[in-house]
Parts: structure tokens; C-alpha cells; sequence
């Protein structure tokens, strides 16, 4: 058959067809066809993003929910309306706001709508929102993720979320609606698969409210939840992280051991503070032993007050804290190159921290090969190590012309205090027995 000519438009495809003769199989009929099932996709888009801006704007919410299960399922084969979604018609911030509003299954529907737009920009397939939780929480398992984006380098979505301040939104609606909490968290982890959104979260600093969200709150899945998104923020990206840690090193790490690592609470029961404690301390131990995090590590056990919180730990009456603390206080014992303070306090210890960590763990961790071997090489470490100014004095001087010997360095200069007046922390209050060898003399982390 001779087809007339044809001029078709259809969103942003142009196609003009002249004088085909059409055979049943050929190239041209299939084209149309293909061409025809574009346009129909495409009034579909148009027809449920209007219908969807409508719903918003008279907060119809049963038309919201209708609309947006159908968006959530056609979006991750129309990824090229994303940017009229979000940058054109701003779909996205009016149904956050709206998300208190929505049933449990119509929010089901949001979470893969968000799903799906967060994996189509980072190259994920198959977005889900049962899926929210990175692969692992440290350990090298987690993707180091793409090079840190710089405000000039965010894509057209990151610039969306930033400008409509998605992400504080997300966390000041998170504590406040403990009923659908667990929604904003999801959200926020998908928002921050995209690493510009990541770099933007933690420059806002909502890190601090999880820190105290996962602390102090009541709620277990609430903390369990806002903990999960720590871990998110802090190891999604990891090359991102660990810079934006660098640069709030101190501010960071105060917020960490003060909110996270507190041994008291007004507010938690104990056994809420020991999952608190557990979940930080094996956090903790994961980044400092990730290569990404190697500065932070480094910067990190040059800290004497750091290591005395984990010597605290060691005499944890949890086995589990115990063991978690063990692998924070391993990277101090083995560091090659300890600052004079470090090395200070080790040596007080050395021989009541030898006898503790020969039954340390056992029989608990007997079967536990790696435990082994670090635990015995940490001891190895303790015996062989020598105090600074032993390893490093000259020979000793000739008395001077008035007989006298020369002058103690002063504890000023980083000297332990006389042995008898030297400051021990008590032990816990819940310590079940004290360390082997060394019931009158507990673990002292003071100099």
C-alpha cells in the first residue's frame, strides 16, 4: 500500500514518513507502530502528572494515593519526565508535606515513587523501598560510591532536592511524626543514594539530630531506624564521608563519643543504652579500619582521650561491648608511630592489660580465629613496648659541679605522675568482676 505523507510530533520525537510502500513485516510498519505506543506513553504522563498536580492542590488525598501507584509503576520506564516531575511542576516536596495525610499502603506507593526516581539517577535497577539499607555498615563491603560533587557539579535532580530543602525538611518532620518516621527515614536513604544529595545531607548536618534521635528516643524501631540512616550517610559514599569528616573532625567526633558512646541516659533503659553502645562501637571500628577512612584513623588514635574511652570499654560488663571496644583499642595498641602520650599511657598499663587480655573473651571467642590472632598480637605488641623516654634517652650525664642529679623531666612534660598517686578510673558500676590479675588494680587509662 502507498502511505501519504506524514508529519507526526510527539513530546520531543519528530518523525515524517513519506511515500512508504508498507509490507506486512517491513521496517516502516514496525517503526509506526513503536511511534504510536510513544505518543500513548506519553499522554499517559501527561494525564497522571496533571492529575497529580491537581490532587495536591486540592489535597484530594484518595486521588493523590490513586495517582501516584500508577506513577510509581510507569516512571522506571519513563525516566525522562524525572525533570518534569520534580524541576518543572515540583511534584515531589508538596507530597512529602502531604505524607502524614496518606495511608500505610498509599505510602507504600510513595516510597517506590521515590525509590525508583533515586535509582534512575544513580544507575540502580529495580528500584524497591524494602531495600533501603546499605550492603554493610563498614568493613570495605560498601561501594566507596562516585567522586564528591562540588554545589557546581550537582546533576538537574540534586539541585532540585537542594533548592526545595527536601532533606531538612525529611529531618525536621522525622522526630515529629514518630507514626510515619519510619517513611521519612526511607526516603532520606534513597534521596542520599545520589552523592551530591549526600554531600548536601551531611553539610547540613542532620547527622547530629539521628546521633540524638538513635540515643535518647523511646521508640526502638525510631532509633533502630534513625541509626540505620547514620550508617547510610556515613557509608554510602564513603570518599565523601570520610572528607566531610576531615573537616568536622573534632566537632564530629564530640558529637560521636558525647551522644552515641555515653555511658549514661535520663532517658533509655540500660538495655536501649547497650544497643546504642554496640551499634556505635562496631561503626566506629568498621570506618577506622576501612582504607577510605585512613586519615580519620590516623588523626583518630593520636587521641589519648580516645583511647582511655575504650580502655573504659574493655571493662564493659557486656561481653559484646567488650569485644566491639576490643577492635577500636587494637588499632592504638599496634599503631608503629604512637604519640608520646599514647605510648605513656599503654606502658602504665602494660602488664595489668597483658594479664587481662590473656583470658580476655575466652571461652566466648575461643572459636573466633581473627579474634585470636588480633588479641595475641596485641599482647605481643603491650610486652615489647617500651616507655618513650627509656627508648629514647641518652646516656646519662655527669654529675654536676655541686654533686647533684640531674632533674626529673616534670609530668608537665607528659611523665606519669608518681605511681602512688596516680589517678585510676572506678570500675563500672555494673562490672561483674574485675579484670584477671588485677582485682585491686583496675585498668588505669590516666596518664
Amino acid at each position: 500500500m502507498l502511505l501519504s505523507p506524514v508529519v507526526c510530533s510527539c513530546h520531543s520525537y519528530k518523525y515524517i514518513f513519506l511515500n512508504f510502500v508498507l509490507a506486512p513485516d517491513s521496517e516502516a510498519f514496525i517503526l509506526i507502530s513503536i511511534f504510536s505506543s510513544d505518543c500513548d506513553a506519553h499522554k499517559k504522563m501527561v494525564e497522571l502528572c496533571e492529575k497529580m498536580q491537581v490532587a495536591l492542590q486540592a489535597q484530594n488525598v484518595g486521588d493523590l494515593v490513586q495517582v501516584v501507584g500508577q506513577l510509581a509503576q510507569v516512571i522506571e520506564r519513563q525516566q525522562d519526565w524525572i525533570p518534569r516531575i520534580t524541576t518543572e511542576m515540583n511534584l515531589l516536596q508538596p507530597l512529602l508535606v502531604t505524607l502524614p495525610e496518606i495511608d500505610f499502603e498509599g505510602r507504600k506507593d510513595v516510597m517506590t515513587l521515590f525509590a525508583n526516581i533515586c535509582r534512575s539517577q544513580t544507575g540502580i535497577a529495580g528500584g524497591s523501598s524494602s531495600s533501603t539499607a546499605p550492603s554493610s555498615a563498614g568493613g570495605g563491603a560498601t561501594s566507596a560510591g562516585p567522586p564528591v560533587n562540588s554545589e557546581a557539579e550537582y546533576t538537574p535532580f540534586e539541585q532540585y532536592v537542594v533548592s526545595q530543602k527536601l532533606i531538612p525538611l525529611i529531618a525536621e518532620r522525622y522526630a515529629r511524626s514518630p507514626e510515619i518516621s519510619l517513611n521519612y527515614g526511607i526516603v532520606l536513604r534513597e534521596l542520599c543514594r545520589c552523592p551530591g544529595v549526600n554531600k548536601h545531607a551531611l553539610d547540613e548536618k542532620i547527622i547530629y539530630q539521628l546521633f540524638e534521635i538513635a540515643r535518647t528516643s523511646d521508640n526502638f524501631d525510631l532509633a533502630s531506624d534513625a541509626f540505620l540512616s547514620v550508617k547510610e550517610l556515613l557509608c554510602r559514599a564513603k570518599q565523601l564521608s570520610a572528607r566531610w569528616i576531615l573537616a568536622n573532625f573534632d566537632e564530629f567526633f564530640r558529637n560521636y563519643h558525647d551522644i552515641l558512646l555515653s555511658t549514661y541516659s535520663e532517658h533509655n533503659a540500660q538495655e536501649d543504652l547497650y544497643i546504642c553502645q554496640r551499634q556505635s562501637l562496631k561503626l566506629l571500628s568498621d570506618m577506622l579500619l576501612d582504607r577510605q577512612f585512613m586519615q580519620i584513623m590516623l588523626q583518630y588514635i593520636n587521641s589519648e582521650e580516645y583511647l582511655k574511652v575504650h580502655m573504659t570499654f574493655l571493662r564493659s560488663s557486656s561481653k559484646t561491648i567488650q569485644f566491639e571496644a576490643f577492635h577500636v583499642f587494637k588499632i592504638f595498641a599496634a599503631n608503629p608511630n604512637k604519640p608520646r602520650k599514647i605510648t605513656i599511657i599503654l606502658h602504665q598499663n602494660r602488664d595489668r592489660l597483658v594479664d587481662f587480655l590473656d583470658t580476655f573473651l575466652i571461652p566466648d571467642r575461643q572459636q573466633d580465629q581473627q579474634f585470636i590472632q588480633d588479641k595475641n598480637t596485641v599482647i605481643d605488641k603491650l610486652r615489647r613496648l617500651q616507655h618513650p623516654d627509656t627508648v629514647a634517652a641518652p646516656p646519662a650525664p655527669a654529675p654536676t659541679s655541686g654533686g647533684g642529679a640531674p632533674a626529673a623531666p616534670s609530668a608537665g612534660a607528659g611523665n606519669p605522675p608518681p605511681t602512688a598517686t596516680a589517678a585510676a578510673p572506678a570500675p563500672a558500676a555494673n562490672q561483674s568482676a574485675p579484670p584477671p590479675a588485677a582485682a585491686n588494680a583496675p585498668l588505669s587509662s590516666s596518664i
